[in-house]
């Protein structure tokens, strides 16, 4: 996506123009089943994310819950914005649907093909993770909660990384 990197602006859009090749190319050229989002500094235990999805069958939308998530209004102590601020005009209501925190979270070919639709409907949202749990109410796709253990995702960080 040829937009200047940035936190707030850029992590939505580069989401949304995944979902929407993924959708039009990955899925139905190469035949793909899923598509995984996952942040840059986290590696995929593929093999366990696989188990993952076939022992919860096969769900529509897969990740680490988010439920009951109320959007940060409040101003720091200085007037200035916390970094996960969002104004009463960029998201109106007072909690956000769930979504599966952005670490990562895998999406169906059903939902994929819905949300690349649905996103052109959508108010723009900074929170890529949010925005799709947006576009999953649009669809009337559920989220499917991961173990907490997390046991697919790993961060670069955690003892487990050497996989």
């Amino acid at each position: 996506v040829d937009i200047p990197e940035d936190y707030r602006k850029a992590l939505t859009p580069k989401t949304l123009a995944f979902l929407h090749f993924g959708s039009q190319v990955a899925m139905t050229k190469l035949s793909a089943d899923y598509l995984f989002k996952t942040d840059d500094d986290v590696f995929i235990n593929a093999t366990e994310m696989s188990r993952e999805l076939m022992v919860n069958h096969l769900p529509d939308y897969y990740g680490l819950l988010r439920n009951d998530t109320a959007p940060i209004r409040n101003m720091t102590n200085h007037g200035i914005t916390s970094k996960w601020y969002i104004s009463v005009d960029e998201y109106p209501d007072d909690i956000f649907p769930p979504y599966a925190h952005g670490t990562g979270y895998a999406i169906s070919k059903k939902f994929a093909k819905c949300a690349s639709r649905a996103m052109a409907l959508m108010l723009p949202m900074p929170w890529e993770d949010v925005a799709t749990g947006i576009l999953a109410k649009a669809c009337h796709v559920p989220l499917t909660p991961s173990d907490e253990e997390w046991s697919h995702f790993v961060p670069f960080d955690s003892p487990q990384s050497e996989w």
